[in-house]
């Protein structure tokens, strides 16, 4: 049985929090806290806190869902300076960590090591996301917290029948939440509580029965939830969602002119059939026109781009004969190579999972040389390999231990492997965009099965 110590907490609490202080006076120095986006979370959360609307020049927005802003706003109602927000952003990073710990530690019925605790706060990741006005600081603890609500709260032991209906409250919140921060995440809820919902079924017939009432107390607070900003968006945007087949309810998919060409069919499919993810850029500043950034860069590309940009700076719906410019240099490549939709995706999603580069890293004063931009992208592979190396790892030794996992460990490593999956999934084979950054805020589910590193245990071993 565990034995929990109010002054160890504190002290992990110091430990954790003097790593992130030192990682945002780096980041701080040498990056920018806003990026692209961040304008148009800032503007929108001002127009929260100011005038209780969600606009941006008196206009109505649904392409950026609330989440993110709601947050943001809690800030600009007592405070503006963006430094307040980078403060709020450190302290839940350091709960998320905290309740990675706490997760762990129940999993693994021991106490977690320093080294470990260092390793998990140093994710550099992580903390840079913390110094910077984007979504994946919230995103990722929003997660974290549903899981930890879910499995942790009120139990001292995890068992199915000691699930009380103020987990699932909690766990709907926040997970609600996560959805309209980042809506793709809505996938993996659903794919993981239907997993959760047979398995208990199946585990115990009497507690499935039991518990089904708590289900749907959960599945009515998440769907009121999520269904106030569709609501929302739909009488805002009716005529506009009827008229655009590109436009939906959620938001993720949008009604505004200039993102128009995102999800026609044509334009995905010319996408996708690259295995170099597309990175799209888009100005500080009004107009938000992306740019798009691609490879091997061959003339009709280049002459489709250049009518898209024309068609997107016109304020006009885009040219069928655009589309269609997009529509062959696709059907060409596939006719190149038969096994392109197999190979574009799976290349994407190895991209996406081992080499989540922190794109200021290219862009700004640390790394000015090609061979250093090479050198940058092999140690960040190597970085990440070791996580997901770790991860493996942790799922083997949990099933070699175990044999049969215990509850928790079996709702906790479904949870993780599904919102890995799903995740990989959906940005490598539906998404028309695969920016790396998408997979950083699961770090912390890779933590939950990295071993414990103790310099005791290691050198009673090496004595030994």
């Amino acid at each position: 049985m565990l034995k929990y110590n109010n002054l160890r907490f504190f002290k992990n609490l110091f430990l954790i929090l003097l790593i992130k202080i030192l990682f945002i006076f780096f980041y701080s120095a040498n990056f920018s806290n806003i990026t692209h986006d961040s304008w148009e979370y800032i503007e929108l959360a001002k127009s929260l806190s100011y005038n209780l609307t969600y606009q941006i020049d008196n206009l109505p927005q649904m392409n950026r869902a609330p989440g993110y802003p709601i947050f943001l706003a809690l800030f600009f109602f007592i405070f503006e300076e963006i430094s307040f927000v980078i403060f709020g952003q450190v302290l839940i990073g350091t709960i998320t960590i905290c309740l990675v710990i706490d997760i762990w530690e129940k999993i693994n019925q021991c106490l977690i090591s320093k080294l470990n605790i260092i390793f998990f706060s140093s994710c550099i990741y992580l903390n840079y996301y913390e110094s910077v006005i984007m979504t994946e600081t919230l995103y990722t603890f929003l997660i974290v917290s549903g899981l930890w609500f879910l499995v942790c709260f009120n139990n001292k032991s995890f068992n199915f029948n000691s699930l009380k209906l103020t987990n699932y409250i909690f766990c709907a919140i926040l997970l609600s939440w996560a959805v309209l921060t980042r809506q793709p995440v809505i996938f993996s809820i659903f794919n993981f509580f239907l997993f959760f919902f047979i398995l208990t079924f199946f585990l115990n017939k009497k507690i499935f029965f039991k518990q089904l009432k708590n289900f749907f107390i959960f599945g009515l607070i998440f769907t009121l939830i999520i269904s106030s900003w569709m609501i929302r968006n739909y009488i805002t945007f009716k005529d506009e969602i009827l008229k655009n087949s590109n436009a939906t309810i959620i938001g993720y998919k949008t009604s505004i002119e200039t993102y128009n060409h995102f999800y026609n069919k044509n334009f995905k499919n010319f996408v996708h059939s690259y295995p170099e993810p597309f990175i799209m850029i888009r100005p500080y500043e009004k107009p938000v026109v992306a740019k798009y950034i691609y490879n091997n860069e061959k003339k009709e590309v280049e002459f489709a781009f250049a009518e898209l940009k024309k068609d997107v700076l016109s304020n006009k719906n885009i040219n069928k004969s655009t589309m269609e410019l997009f529509k062959r240099i696709s059907e060409k490549r596939h006719e190149t190579d038969p096994f392109l939709f197999l190979k574009a995706p799976i290349t994407r999603a190895l991209k996406l999972i081992f080499s989540p580069r922190i794109g200021s890293f290219s862009r700004d004063k640390v790394i000015n040389s090609s061979n250093s931009e090479k050198k940058n992208f092999y140690l960040f592979f190597l970085y990440n390999f070791i996580f997901i190396f770790l991860f493996l790892i942790g799922i083997y030794k949990a099933y070699k231990i175990q044999k049969k996992l215990n509850n928790l460990n079996l709702v906790v490593m479904s949870f993780s492997l599904i919102f890995i999956i799903s995740h990989i999934v959906f940005y490598s084979f539906y998404s028309p965009f695969t920016q790396s950054r998408y997979f950083i805020p699961l770090f912390p589910l890779l933590f939950l099965y990295t071993p414990n590193f103790s310099v005791k245990y290691f050198l009673r071993k090496v004595a030994n």
